[in-house]
């Protein structure tokens, strides 16, 4: 693979979002893989996914390999880092550069089932015999 995505480039709009969701769960995609995927919720243009999926290229998030007479695009920008890298930024933004806020919210929200808050406690103190 080539070019790695560059953080500021990890802004993705809800658009281009789906699409790399499609592209993340398949390992890789032609544009007609993703529009068949896409168009199970909404229709959409081939001419506006090949677009979109241009844009992820140029912004190094996504690359191509020409294969006869289409493209498959690979992810260059791989899920977790990008889930990583949303977070920090609805927590800086959001949540005034506070976690703690961010889990009282999903708590006063009702987010978490029992066996959620289960599990985070089970990661709280693994997180906190690190310490």
């Amino acid at each position: 693979m080539g070019r790695k995505a560059k953080e500021n480039s990890y802004q993705l709009t809800a658009f281009e979002l789906k699409i790399m969701a499609v592209v993340w769960r398949m390992g890789s995609a032609t544009v007609k893989d993703v529009l068949s995927e896409l168009s199970k919720e909404q229709d959409f243009a081939y001419t506006t996914v090949s677009t979109m999926m241009r844009v992820l290229e140029s912004k190094a998030v996504l690359e191509s390999v020409k294969n006869g007479k289409s493209h498959i695009y690979v992810p260059l920008l791989e899920k977790e880092e990008y889930g990583s890298w949303a977070l920090k930024q609805i927590v800086q933004e959001l949540f005034l550069d506070q976690p703690s806020l961010l889990f009282e919210k999903m708590l006063n929200d009702d987010l978490l089932s029992a066996a959620d808050l289960a599990e985070a406690k089970l990661l709280i103190e693994q997180a906190m015999n690190r310490k």
